[in-house]
């Protein structure tokens, strides 16, 4: 869409265009490096004498897998001097369309780029209506190409507990800055603390953190996690791959903690886990599946966990939840879906609806000799 503002004293005018430009280019890290150029370009033109010169600034919006390139053409010196300082606090923010989980072992820390990237926000982008191999640790994006340093695991205590961040942005965690940019909240930003955007059927997402899908903290969908005891993403699959920790009412904080089941130790090289997502039809339908190097401390069982089964959503009926180790869910994709025929406004979650309290996951280990499955919440 095009439109233009006049400004009848002096018939100045700007012009405003957008434009979707292209899905996000992978060597950007996700990212603003690349913007800091045009505005290095700018103050060089901003220097010049010019009687009359047309500028173009560009804006980096990242929402789901495309990038909005805004361009401000200026014909009128005094006007481009406002657009400049306008352009400079926008980009100043972060970007903040979604949300993820921060820690040491992800995967895309720096986005893709092999430098340190502390403005990154490309692994919080969602999974929606994508073929499996796309959607499966992020491929769509090169995150599953993007490990982190060797070595380098997200913890996870035997019966005991381990924390992330949930942000918007890595700029605004302590990952980034020193946790100068870091507030209570996932957008870096001070907001109502029992805020509610509920006001009956039709209600919009609360608008102060849009990125969390949720009207209020009562209302968010719960997240998850899960590991699989293969050290190479490639060999990881729906059946090795089993959720282990639910929290519930998340995301909604920065600082999320989880608690761990009796896990056994991993094999050399670590395990594979994922930090998952699917939010409570609370603007658009998509799930999350972010990968991570994951190693288990402390562990003192050797009992393995089950195969995992599909979940199956069971609101109307706690006769149909799936009981023992449950698949991640997969969902609103084109393909690799593991659950079906669930009518809208229900959504699946990793909550009650779908078989899944909130906690370490006791029930997914498995049986011994004599059929009995090992109580995973305590020391064996």
């Amino acid at each position: 869409m095009i439109y233009s503002a006049y400004r009848r004293k002096g018939r100045r005018k700007v012009r405003f265009g957008s434009c979707l430009y292209k899905k996000i280019e992978q060597r950007s890290g996700g990212g603003y490096s690349q913007s800091l150029s045009y505005f290095s370009l700018l103050l060089t033109l901003v220097s010049k004498p010019l009687f009359i010169l047309r500028v173009i600034v560009s804006f980096y919006y990242f929402d789901s897998s495309y990038r909005f390139i805004h361009f401000y053409h200026v014909t009128d010196y005094s006007i481009m001097l406002r657009t400049t300082l306008l352009a400079t606090a926008v980009l100043s923010r972060f970007a903040s369309a979604h949300t993820a989980a921060w820690a040491k072992g992800m995967y895309c820390r720096n986005g893709i780029s092999e430098h340190e990237e502390t403005n990154t926000n490309l692994a919080v982008n969602p999974l929606y209506n994508l073929p499996k191999e796309d959607w499966w640790f992020q491929h769509d994006r090169g995150c599953d190409r993007a490990p982190p340093p060797a070595g380098e695991f997200l913890e996870l205590p035997a019966n005991g507990n381990f924390t992330v961040e949930l942000a918007g942005n890595r700029g605004v965690t302590t990952l980034s800055y020193d946790g100068k940019h870091a507030t209570d909240w996932p957008d870096g930003e001070q907001h109502p603390e029992h805020w509610d955007a509920w006001e009956g059927e039709g209600s919009p997402c609360n608008t102060y953190i849009g990125s969390l899908h949720t009207y209020n903290e009562t209302n968010a969908a719960g997240t998850a996690w899960a590991i699989s005891y293969e050290s190479e993403l490639e060999k990881v699959t729906m059946e090795n791959l089993v959720v282990f920790s639910v929290l519930e009412h998340t995301p909604w904080k920065r600082m999320a903690t989880y608690q761990v089941p009796n896990l056994p130790k991993c094999p050399e090289g670590g395990c594979t886990c994922a930090w998952l997502w699917v939010p409570d039809n609370c603007g658009q339908s998509n799930l999350y599946m972010q990968p991570y190097k994951c190693n288990v401390t402390q562990a003192s069982s050797n009992i393995p966990v089950a195969k995992a089964q599909p979940p199956v959503y069971c609101a109307d009926d706690k006769s149909k939840c799936v009981k023992g180790a449950k698949q991640m869910i997969a969902y609103y994709q084109d393909s690799g879906n593991n659950m079906f025929d669930i009518k809208r406004p229900a959504t699946p979650g990793y909550n009650e609806k779908c078989g899944w309290t909130s906690g370490p996951q006791r029930d997914i280990f498995e049986s011994d000799s004599n059929g009995n499955q090992s109580r995973s919440g305590e020391v064996v």
